[in-house]
């Protein structure tokens, strides 16, 4: 009797036998996350071959990040300055620092995306 035939073996003085193996349900999990990434990908790259669908999402995208960038970066801010003042022991004083550096980034891509829709507003204008 080797180490593979004991999981496989009933379980003695009437208790359920349980599956001994989790790892066929982890890799079928894995397996369906690939397929739905994969089949995502087709679609998004379906969809990326349309100009309409590029023109939109690029619009899309920089509204989100003007409008974010613009009107979230300060409430994050004014809330990591407060949870800065908090005691350590709170998670907001924890978390101060992601927020400082959330609100910097949305506020780099806010400009940044407004900086390229003012260029791709001009030059469709001329």
């Amino acid at each position: 009797m080797g180490p593979v035939t004991l999981p496989r073996m009933p379980v003695a003085h009437g208790e359920e036998q349980r599956e001994h193996a989790p790892h066929t349900e982890v890799a079928g999990t894995r397996e369906r996350m690939m397929t739905y990434a994969f089949v995502l990908g087709l679609a998004l790259l379906a969809a990326l071959s349309n100009p309409q669908v590029r023109h939109w999402l690029g619009e899309a995208l920089t509204t989100l990040c003007v409008v974010g960038g613009f009107i979230a970066a300060p409430f994050l801010t004014l809330s990591a300055w407060i949870g800065l003042a908090l005691p350590e022991s709170m998670p907001l004083h924890r978390a101060s620092t992601a927020l400082f550096v959330v609100a910097l980034v949305w506020m780099a891509l806010a400009l940044i995306g407004a900086l390229f829709h003012g260029q791709r507003s001009t030059t469709a204008d001329e």
